[in-house]
This record gives C-alpha cells, structure tokens and sequence, in this order.
C-alpha cells in the first residue's frame, strides 16, 4: 500500500482509503492515528467492522481516552448492521453493565443471538454462566455449560467438574469431577486449585476406598 497517495485520499473523505489507514496503523506504536482513521470512517461510512474496531478503540482506551459509553454505543451500531463479534461484546455490555445499565434479560437475549455463528462457544458458556450464578437454575446451566465443553472452553470445563463435585444440577460424581476438572487446569487457575484441595482430594480418596471395598465384598 502506497501509504501517502492513500492518505491524501483519505483527507479528502475517500472512505475506503481510511479504513486502509486505520487497519494499518492499529498497532501499539500508532494507536493514536488508528483512532484518528477509524472514528472518521466510522462517522463517514457504514462499516460493521470499522464501527466495532473504533468501540473497542473506546473500550481499551487505544489512542484515545477510555470512554464506556462510546464503546457501547459503537458496539451498539456495528451489531445491528450483523457483526457477529459485536454481538457477543453488547450481550457482554450488557451483563456487566460496562456503558449502559445492565439488563440481564437482554444481555440473555443477545447472546442467544450468537449461537449460530463463530462465537457460539462463548456465548455457551455466558448463558451458563447467568443461569448459575443469576438465577440458581443449576440444570439450564449444565445444558449450557456442556455445549461450550464440547468445544474444550476451559471455563465451561471448570464450572461442569464443580457441577459434578458439588452435585448441582446433576448426580455428584467425584470421576466426571476430576476428569472435567483436568480439562480445565490447564488454562482455568481456579480448576487447578479446586484439584489440588483437600477436601477435593478427600473426595477422591473417598470413591477409591468405596472401590476397594466393593471388589473386596465380591
């Protein structure tokens, strides 16, 4: 890309010469002219991406000042022209209340809109999350969290080997624990320690001894 002739284009409201600019600069050395070229395409233009890529400009706080509400606002715009990635991030807006007030029956409602596309996986493991931890219907999130496990989400693997551990929403049972638990460990800290208590291990422990002495009695 022969970056002068584009950029004299694009001071002259070319749209799809800034765009070119802003993806090009979108690296940590030039946040700022990122910024600069992907708020005047997204004021000139209409693309999906670009409004996304100047919410997350708002979000992050690259080239710019931190601002919550632009971020959701941008978000806002590029998901209602079908960005799948945008989707996903207003459900999350809406979840944690970042830019808005938080609205966990839309947030629900947004992320069900993502199942379907790239982002399915993620928005498994958010509606499992709500379920869990919203609204203690500990059946719907095991629905949720199995089919985010199935893709391996570590998260979604976490919260299924507490399922079984805990017996919440499902039969207690320490084997699919450990197995669902090893999963997640890798990259889930909160895995790793649930699998390293002591009152886990006790669990373990527990199954081993009613083995034993069942093939004993046999």
């Amino acid at each position: 890309m022969d970056i002068k002739k584009t950029q004299q284009k694009a001071e002259k409201g070319n749209i799809k010469s800034q765009e070119k600019l802003a993806w090009y600069y979108d690296v940590k050395r030039y946040y700022k002219k990122a910024f600069h070229w992907y708020k005047s395409a997204a004021l000139n233009g209409n693309n999906p991406i670009i409004y996304y890529n100047l919410a997350l400009c708002y979000l992050r706080g690259n080239g710019t000042a931190v601002d919550y509400k632009k971020a959701f606002y941008w978000t806002q715009k590029a998901a209602k022209l079908g960005d799948s990635d945008a989707k996903l991030a207003l459900a999350w807006h809406y979840y944690n209340g970042i830019g808005i007030q938080r609205k966990i029956k839309l947030a629900q409602k947004y992320y069900m809109g993502c199942i379907g596309t790239k982002n399915a996986t993620s928005a498994y493991f958010s509606l499992g999350q709500i379920a869990y931890e919203e609204n203690n219907d500990y059946k719907m999130a095991l629905k949720f969290f199995l089919k985010a496990a199935q893709q391996s989400h570590p998260k979604s693997c976490y919260f299924l080997g507490r399922m079984f551990f805990e017996g919440k929403g499902i039969e207690k049972n320490i084997i699919q624990a450990k197995k669902n638990l090893k999963k997640a460990a890798l990259k889930e800290p909160k895995a790793k320690r649930l699998l390293e208590s002591q009152k886990f291990k006790n669990s373990v422990n527990a199954v081993g001894e009613l083995r034993l002495g069942g093939k004993e009695n046999n």
